[in-house]
C-alpha cells in the first residue's frame, strides 16, 4: 500500500504554486539577510542554548511529535503493512512520533535546565557539555572536550549530522526512488513507509542548502550561531509533514474500531 501522501501530496494544488514558491525562498532569505541585519553578539543571544531559535525548534518537534501521534492514532480506520505483517495502524507514525519527541526532549536537556536537577557523575564525564543529553555524549558530538571540531570522517557520528542524512533521504531520496524506481516503489509497499510529498523533500533541500550558501558566503564563525535556526527549519517541516498524514487519515477514534 502506497499512502496517499504519494498520491495527493506530490504535487501543489492549482493556486498552492505561489506559496510554495515563497516557502521556498524564506529559508535563503533568512540566511543570507540575517547576519547582515544582525550583529554578531545579536544572533548569538538568538541562538544561545535556551534562546529563542532553540526555544522554537523544540516546540516545533513537540508539535509534530504530537501529530504524528494523532496520525497513528487515525490510521486505525485501515489496515497497514509492515515488512509483509498486516497491523491495525501505521506503526512508521509512531516511530516518527518518538523520534520527534527524542529531538523535542534533546532540545531542553529533558527538561534539566528547567527543572534544575544536576547531571550523574557518570554521564558529566562522557557528555561535552555536562548535560543530561544524548547528542553531546562525546562519540555524537560535534566537538571534543577541548571544544575542538572533530574529523570529517568522525562528524557522521554527530546527531545533527545523522538526523539531517535520515531526512534527506526521507523526504527527497525516497519520494524520487518511489517515483522512478519500479523496484523502489514496490519495497515502499512492502514494507508500508509513508512517503511524504516531494515538495516537503524542495523545502528541507532549501534550508540545507541556503544554511551551507550562508556559510560560504559569510564564514562558519558568523553563521555557527544559526544552527538552532535550521533545526527549527527542520522541526517545521516535521510538523508539516505530520500535519499532512494527520490530515490524510480517516478521523475515526479508537473506540469506533475495537
Amino acid at each position: 500500500m502506497l499512502v496517499e501522501l504519494v498520491k495527493s501530496g506530490s504535487r501543489p494544488r492549482a493556486g498552492g504554486s505561489l506559496y510554495l514558491f515563497v516557502a521556498y525562498l524564506i529559508p535563503p532569505a533568512t540566511f543570507l539577510l540575517l547576519p547582515i541585519v544582525f550583529d554578531t553578539h545579536t544572533l548569538g543571544r538568538l541562538g544561545k542554548e535556551d534562546g529563542l531559535f532553540e526555544n522554537l525548534g523544540a516546540v516545533a518537534f513537540f508539535g509534530a511529535s504530537a501529530l504524528f501521534l494523532l496520525a497513528w492514532l487515525r490510521s486505525s480506520a485501515v489496515k497497514h503493512t509492515f515488512f509483509g505483517y498486516t497491523t491495525k495502524r501505521n506503526l512508521y507514525f509512531l516511530l516518527l512520533s518518538g523520534l520527534s519527541f527524542i529531538c523535542f526532549a534533546e532540545e531542553i536537556s529533558w527538561g534539566q535546565r528547567i527543572f534544575g536537577w544536576q547531571t550523574p557523575t557518570w554521564l558529566a564525564a562522557i557528555n561535552v557539555q555536562s548535560e543530561t543529553t544524548i547528542h553531546n555524549l562525546l562519540p555524537f558530538s560535534a566537538k571534543d572536550h577541548l571544544g575542538n571540531r572533530k574529523s570529517f570522517f568522525e562528524l557522521f557520528l554527530n546527531m545533527n549530522r545523522l538526523l539531517a542524512i535520515f531526512s534527506l533521504i526521507y523526504f527527497i531520496a525516497l519520494p524520487m526512488m518511489v517515483r522512478t524506481w519500479r523496484t523502489a516503489a514496490r519495497f515502499v509497499q512492502y514494507a508500508g513507509i509513508p512517503v511524504p510529498p516531494l515538495r516537503i523533500g524542495g523545502l528541507f533541500a532549501s534550508v540545507y542548502l541556503s544554511f551551507h550558501a550562508a556559510i560560504l558566503v559569510f564564514g562558519l564563525p558568523q553563521v555557527k550561531d544559526l544552527d538552532e535556526l535550521k533545526e527549527f527549519f527542520y522541526a517545521v517541516i516535521y510538523a508539516l509533514t505530520a500535519a499532512r498524514a494527520a490530515s490524510d487519515q480517516v478521523a475515526t477514534s479508537p473506540a469506533t474500531t475495537n
